[in-house]
């Protein structure tokens, strides 16, 4: 009677445990069919580069600075044994603003659609308020599959010539970013740790992938939700993990030739999120990253014939990269 009343005991204990969302297991997505939730996504990636020289003023800086916030409505289509799911995913309202300086001469691109317009400084953009596209994703968030995103284009318009905005938000890489959490493909659990390897999260850092470290805290009250805050910290990995392909090189020569010939000064990549293990959902996530890289005079003008006094005089052209993400869940 005594032992029955003590593993009594411990499955109680336990049981309770699961249900406060303390179990020892990975955090995880649990989807249910025709569940639905709103989204808001924004992105602000820039990058600038200016040249300093010994004694003068810094020029005027060149680069690009970009702003895309997408809020959505997702609803889950069906569920699989394995735990994975079909997302029906809606766009309710896109705001894209980019904008260049080049030689001090400014282009800029704004964009903004919702259920009653769509305006554009961009002649031709689609409407992209109201397009749906299917997910196939598993538990961990990876997307499995973008289905049908060829057919969703060509009925929004998309032509060869004309990928502006669309590239922005409907390009498969783009809509990856939007729907994956790298803590939780990391398999971290209440109160652990874990390391993963991850792609770059930017065409100019001076790496071959990125060594993720997530922390996760234990089931905290917060509000009316109990959640799990998790903490992400990067570092460069220089040597490309076993059977991964090469990252991929900048979209266009400037910033291919600013990254080959920097030396990179500093790189972070930092990251918290917050997960509702009840709900089996994601609250919150919040990526930054910061990167400076610096070319020096002599590499630039290597091919000229200074002796180094003369070449230390070159000055330098600094280049700085920064991208802020955010997640969130919408009440």
């Amino acid at each position: 009677m005594v032992r029955r009343t003590l593993m009594m005991g411990v499955w109680v204990g336990a049981w309770a445990a699961w249900q406060a969302g303390g179990c020892a297991g990975p955090l995880r997505c649990t989807y249910k069919t025709g569940d639905v939730q709103r989204v808001r996504y924004t992105v602000h990636d820039t990058y600038w580069s200016w040249v300093e020289m010994p004694d003068e003023p810094a020029t005027a800086k060149d680069g690009q600075d970009l702003n895309r916030q997408v809020s959505f409505r997702q609803e889950v289509e069906s569920v699989q044994p394995d735990g994975s799911a079909v997302l029906r995913v809606t766009l309710d309202e896109v705001h894209v603003q980019v904008r260049k300086l080049l030689h001090e001469k400014e282009t800029l691109l704004s964009y903004l659609s919702t259920a009653q317009k769509t305006e554009s400084t961009s002649p031709g953009e689609p409407k992209l308020a109201g397009v749906t596209y299917r997910l196939r994703v598993a538990p961990d968030s990876t997307v499995l599959e973008v289905l049908d995103l060829d057919q969703v284009r060509r009925q929004v318009g998309e032509t060869a010539e004309q990928r502006g905005v669309m590239s922005l938000v409907l390009a498969e890489k783009a809509l990856r970013q939007m729907h994956e959490h790298g803590f939780l493909q990391s398999a971290v659990s209440p109160g652990g740790k874990a390391v993963r390897n991850e792609p770059l999260p930017h065409f100019m850092i001076k790496a071959q992938a990125i060594r993720q470290e997530y922390t996760a805290g234990s089931v905290q009250q917060s509000g009316a939700h109990k959640l799990v805050t998790v903490q992400g910290r990067g570092e460069p990995l220089h040597q490309l993990p076993k059977g991964w392909p090469s990252p991929p090189e900048p979209p266009d020569p400037g910033r291919t030739f600013l990254k080959n010939v920097s030396d990179m000064e500093q790189l972070s990549v930092t990251g918290t999120a917050a997960f509702d293990p009840a709900a089996g959902r994601v609250a919150r996530d919040e990526r930054k990253l910061s990167c400076r890289l610096v070319v020096l005079g002599e590499k630039v003008f290597k091919d000229r014939k200074l002796d180094q006094t003369k070449a230390k005089d070159e000055g330098i052209l600094p280049t700085e990269v920064a991208v802020e993400e955010t997640y969130e869940l919408l009440p």
